[in-house]
């Protein structure tokens, strides 16, 4: 699955943004992590990512858990 989205993004290819929730200035990830690890692997050095601000720690869970739940 990473090899071929590794070919996609080598050849160009547009690549969905990652997820990323910001909260108290610290950033983490949502949803991404293998558009992360490929563009890694293909020598990307910037990957498009919509930041999402959570004012709580449960805000943050519940959107972590939306997102891998879908």
């Amino acid at each position: 699955m990473v090899d071929r989205l590794v070919d996609y993004v080598r050849s160009g290819g547009d690549v969905v943004p990652i997820i990323l929730a910001e909260y108290k200035g610290s950033f983490y990830l949502v949803e991404g992590k293998l558009r992360i690890e490929a563009g890694k692997k293909a020598g990307v050095k910037k990957i498009p990512a919509a930041i999402i601000s959570v004012k709580s720690l449960e805000e943050l869970r519940d959107l972590i858990y939306r997102h891998r739940h879908e």
